[in-house]
């Protein structure tokens, strides 16, 4: 087996990728994180001895310890987008998310494989074009774009675990997934409802019994959520940002955000800069 050192990121770039579609059949680990998605085509892996074949949309999340490989023929032209994150940049992220997101995947405490959507798919590599196209000089860009898409990713792994130990409607499961749509949040609670014949009534009820917190609250705490991402990761001022997530009003914007943040949204941007 071949142990494969990291010599794509560096101290001040602690995230890299890139497309593969040749030399991925030699049986290796890492002594990075690396988390792959397959762009185009199918292709048949293994990973720890089990095989399984897989197809556009299938990502894996993996420990530098586990063990993989690629049963490649040449008349296969798939492609993969490896994405390797060092040790220390990937376990950051980790508490950045939540304290025991890096303990629980260290244990296996979640899938190694999921599915994204096309539109996700589309998403996760625009960002990493993005990121591959800019100067190497501005690490600060790079690192920042670096943890931005790093998160999402992790969040995407926690949000199909959730999805999957539990047992909604199918309608609750498809309220659940526009609650979760940045464009539609957004866009506010009339276009999040507008697909459903239930009564507005009739779905906040089964929302406060399901969640056990209200639909207003839950909506709430994700502008606020892609709010802190804007202050993190942006320049728009906080009216700006305000506004764009669907709050007509600054004070009841600020009051709640620090009801979550235990902060004001001018004095969380400044924290985050020494993030």
């Amino acid at each position: 087996m071949i142990h494969l050192l990291d010599l794509w990121t560096t101290q001040q770039v602690p995230l890299a990728s890139k497309l593969t579609n040749t030399m991925d059949h030699y049986f290796h680990d890492h002594t990075f994180f690396e988390i792959f998605y397959m762009v185009e085509g199918s292709i048949s892996h293994t990973l720890n001895g089990v095989t399984e074949t897989l197809t556009t949309g299938d990502i894996y999340f993996l420990k530098p310890d586990d063990a993989h490989f690629f049963s490649r023929e040449e008349s296969n032209k798939d492609f993969h987008r490896d994405i390797i994150l060092q040790k220390d940049f990937f376990k950051e992220v980790c508490q950045f998310i939540s304290p025991d997101l890096y303990e629980n995947f260290i244990n296996n405490k979640y899938k190694k494989r999921i599915s994204l959507t096309i539109n996700e798919l589309n998403h996760f590599e625009e960002l990493l074009n993005d990121i591959n196209a800019l100067p190497l000089s501005r690490t600060d860009l790079i690192l920042a774009s670096a943890k931005a898409v790093a998160v999402q990713l992790l969040t995407k792994l926690l949000l199909c675990q959730h999805l999957e130990s539990i047992s909604y409607p199918a309608w609750f499961q498809d309220l659940l997934l526009r609650l979760n749509n940045v464009d539609l949040i957004k866009a506010g609670l009339g276009e999040i409802l507008a697909p459903f014949y239930y009564s507005k009534e009739y779905i906040c009820r089964s929302f406060k019994r399901h969640m056990n917190m209200t639909l207003t609250d839950y909506l709430n705490d994700q502008r606020l959520t892609i709010a802190a991402h804007s202050l993190t990761y942006s320049k728009n001022s906080i009216l700006s940002i305000c506004t764009d997530i669907g709050f007509s009003s600054v004070s009841y914007f600020n009051k709640i955000f620090k009801q979550k943040y235990s902060c004001t949204p001018l004095e969380f941007r400044k924290k985050q800069l020494n993030f």
